[in-house]
Parts: C-alpha cells; structure tokens; sequence
C-alpha cells in the first residue's frame, strides 16, 4: 500500500515561506528537525509535481509552530496562506476572480484532490456568505492540515472576494474530536 501522501510543491512553498521570513539561518534551524534523509530531501530532492511522505508535512507544520510561532498556530496558516498563493495557479485564479467565494469554496473538493493522497473534504454546507466544511482521513497529516486549511481556506475566500474572512476549526481529531469541522463566514 502507498504511503500517504502531500504534492511537493506545498513543502517547496514551505521552503520559500521560511527563508523569507526566518532567512537562511531559520531555515537551517527547521531542517535541523528533521532526520537526515528527510533534510536531504526537503532541502535538494523536493520536485514539485512528486508526492512527499504526509508525515514530513506533519512534521513541517509542528516544526514550523514551534520554532517560528512560539507554538502560536497561526504561524502555520500564514504560511498556508502563502503556498494557496504559491500553488494556485494563474488560470485557476481568473475563475477565482471572475466566480464568488461560494462558487471557489463548492470547488474546493477538485483542488483537494491534487494535493492529498489520504484525505477528503466535504462541503457540508455552502451558502453566499459561509461554509461548513468537514475533513475527514487527514490524521496522517497532523495537526498541520488543520492549520493548513484554515490558511489555504482564508487565502481562497479573500481572493475570490471575501471581506473580513473569519475561519474557525471548533472540532478537531487531534483535540479529542470525532472529526475535523470547519466553519468559514465572509462579507
């Protein structure tokens, strides 16, 4: 059986976040917590379009929260942010423009797809100013996902329009939940 996977890119988009923010000395911090294959790896065999071991994006994402974020959270879903920013591509953004953040958020499941191997989302419920969204199979990825989805969540819902995007996760598997449950609201 595969192991469970996330699209290189999202790691490659991690790289670029940290040594913009923390610099080169950050950087080489971060990589300090990882084993050395998974340093080889994220620092020189990373390639966009492969698949990198979930767990190593687990990693980042606490790695990330930790070091740089003082285990603040939100740390982590400012660099999602910027990997939705990195990874949607252009022609995915002018529909993104062009549609509504309802109409971006019902998408969401077709994004979802090209970057998790193990995990799905169901848009519970979507109406012209929120979203009730549930992640289900994610634990592979460890809390990161749960931050990474509130990030790439926000980022997409602002760029197709959203004012004042506000982003909750009020259940968690990682926290004693059933599931992970999402609520998204905007202007």
């Amino acid at each position: 059986m595969a192991e469970d996977s996330i699209k290189g890119s999202v790691l490659l988009a991690i790289k670029e976040y940290i040594l913009k923010d923390q610099k080169e000395a950050g950087y080489l911090k971060y990589l300090q917590a990882f084993s050395p294959e998974d340093q080889v790896l994220l620092d020189k065999k990373l390639v966009g379009v492969g698949k990198v071991p979930a767990r190593i994006f687990a990693q980042s994402g606490a790695t990330c929260m930790q070091l740089f974020g003082q285990t603040d959270k939100k740390y982590f879903q400012k660099v999602m942010s910027f990997v939705a920013e990195d990874n949607i591509n252009s022609f995915m953004k002018v529909f993104m423009r062009l549609g509504n953040p309802s109409l971006t958020v019902k998408n969401v499941p077709l994004m979802w797809k090209h970057y998790f191997s193990a995990s799905s989302v169901n848009m519970l419920e979507v109406t012209s100013n929120s979203a009730k969204v549930l992640v289900e199979g994610g634990a592979p990825y460890g809390e990161a996902l749960c931050q990474g989805v509130l990030g790439f969540g926000t980022y997409v819902v602002a760029y197709s329009g959203g004012k004042n995007v506000q982003a909750a996760h009020p259940e968690c598997i990682h926290h004693g939940g059933a599931r992970c449950f999402f609520t998204v609201s905007w202007e």
